[in-house]
């Protein structure tokens, strides 16, 4: 497919997130189709995408695997940065690299991974914060990325995008100066001066704390009920599904079978992770 924007996303942080909301916020960003009967999606009519995703074993958290996860059923081309631990899910992620030279063995992922998107065509940074707050790793990370001009969005947040204000153990490259007149001279780099009023800057650090709290507000809350609903919907579905048969264990191999709620019969699970909450059932081959 032609005409494509090529767009580079790398992914960090120890936070958590929703399952489907992860699936979902990252499938409309990159305009995304449906999902088949497999879970696959479509490809995107706007983008071609590739992640960097950073792999051992302090990064098998369940939303980093979720968006592993996601890159599979959307069967993007993916490069892993290896720091050399291994845990459950290591080989997994590795063995689903496409080519080998995407598999890149690193001694820090945060250096690597600012480089990567540096020298990357669009570069977007996905964080996973906790509550708002980012991990050291991930902040070292997000103020790499500011310093280059990279966009950063809270993947847990509904892809708010952050600034130096989320970054509480970062200062921005910017200079306040005071002059005889009690002017102060905001200079931001890159971009243009602009001279404030000691009293004009009191005035927009306030509205700016406002304008922050009322938005963590609003994205926590909505969080908060959509995951709730989310379990509320899959509890029922759940409960509704037909009972698994009880199936004859044989020698031999078996596959694995999710429940569709839509449909009310039983299908292959396909490639990749069924999500949670999801019943599934191992059927035996013939």
């Amino acid at each position: 497919m032609t005409g494509l924007r090529h767009v580079t996303i790398g992914v960090i942080g120890t936070g958590t997130a929703n399952g489907a909301l992860i699936h979902d916020a990252l499938c409309d960003h990159f305009d995304l189709g449906p999902a088949d009967e497999e879970g696959c999606y479509a490809p995107s009519a706007r983008y071609e995408i590739r992640p960097v995703l950073p792999v051992g074993e302090r990064y098998e958290t369940e939303s980093l695997i979720e968006v592993w996860d996601w890159a599979m059923r959307a069967d993007l081309h993916f490069t892993a940065l290896h720091d050399e631990t291994v845990g459950e899910r290591t080989q997994d992620i590795l063995d689903s690299v496409l080519e080998p030279e995407d598999v890149r063995t690193v001694s820090g992922i945060a250096e690597e991974l600012i480089e990567t998107l540096a020298g990357a065509e669009n570069p977007l940074l996905l964080v996973l914060s906790a509550e708002g707050e980012l991990d050291d790793e991930a902040q070292e990370v997000a103020a790499g990325a500011l310093q280059a001009g990279i966009p950063v969005l809270d993947l847990s947040r509904a892809l708010l995008e952050l600034d130096w204000r989320d970054l509480p153990n970062h200062s921005a490259p910017a200079e306040i100066a005071e002059d005889t007149g009690g002017q102060l001279g905001l200079v931001l780099d890159p971009g243009p001066e602009v001279t404030l009023t000691a009293q004009d800057v009191q005035a927009v650090q306030q509205a700016l704390t406002i304008t922050d709290s009322l938005l963590g507000l609003i994205t926590t809350d909505v969080l908060a009920y959509a995951n709730e609903v989310s379990r509320a919907v899959l509890a029922a579905r759940a409960a509704l599904a037909p009972k698994p048969e009880p199936v004859e264990k044989r020698p031999g191999k078996a596959h694995l079978e999710v429940f569709d709620p839509e449909t009310g019969t039983w299908k292959p699970a396909g490639r990749g992770r069924p999500r949670k909450g999801v019943q599934t059932r191992l059927v035996p081959h013939n």
